[in-house]
C-alpha cells in the first residue's frame, strides 16, 4: 500500500522523518556537548597567540639577516629592555626598508637577554653581517599571564635564527 500525500500515516514502518522531540534531545546533546568543550580551548588558542608572538620575533631577525645579505651592510637589531621593543639599524641609521623597522611586544610579554660580558650602559643588539655571520645575546621572552618562555639565539656562522619555547621555572 501506498501512502498518499493528504493521508495521516497510520503504519510506523512507511513513516519517514523524525519528531519534534526527537530533534529538540538532538539539539539539547549538541547545546550540551559544546558548553563542556568551548572552556577547554581557551588555553590553546592563548597559547597559539605567544606562538605567533614568537614567529614574529624570529621573522624580523630573520629580515635583518636577508637585509644585511642583500644590501651588503651590517645590520643591527636592538633590544630595548625599557620599552620593550626591538628596533633595527643599518650601519648607524635606522633602517628604511619595506620590512618593520620595530617590532613591540605585548604588556603580557617580558623580554631578558642572557649575555655574560655586557656592562650596564652597553645596548644590546643582535648584529648581521655582510658575509652571512651574526653575533647576539639569547633573547627570552616571557608570557607572564601563561607561565611559558621562549628562548630566541643566533648560530654564529650561519646566522640563522632558532628557538625554544618551554615553561616557566
Amino acid at each position: 500500500m501506498i501512502h498518499q500525500k493528504n493521508k495521516p500515516c497510520t503504519e510506523r514502518s512507511k513513516c519517514i522523518g523524525f519528531t519534534l522531540i526527537e530533534l529538540i534531545i538532538v539539539m539539547a546533546i549538541v547545546a550540551i556537548t559544546l558548553a563542556v568543550s568551548i572552556p577547554r580551548l581557551g588555553p590553546i588558542f592563548e597559547a597559539t597567540s605567544f606562538r605567533r608572538l614568537v614567529n614574529k620575533v624570529i621573522v624580523f631577525l630573520k629580515d635583518a639577516h636577508v637585509d644585511a645579505l642583500s644590501t651588503g651592510k651590517k645590520i643591527s637589531v636592538v633590544v630595548d629592555l625599557e620599552d620593550n621593543k626591538l628596533t633595527r639599524f643599518a650601519d648607524g641609521g635606522e633602517v628604511e626598508t619595506q620590512n618593520i623597522a620595530s617590532l613591540q611586544m605585548p604588556d603580557d610579554v617580558e623580554i631578558s637577554v642572557e649575555q655574560e660580558d655586557r656592562f650596564e650602559d652597553e645596548n644590546i643588539e643582535f648584529n648581521f653581517y655582510p658575509n652571512g655571520t651574526a653575533s647576539g645575546p639569547r633573547l627570552i621572552l616571557k608570557d607572564t599571564n601563561r607561565g611559558k618562555n621562549a628562548i630566541i639565539y643566533l648560530e654564529p656562522l650561519a646566522g640563522l635564527v632558532r628557538y625554544k619555547i618551554g615553561i616557566s621555572e
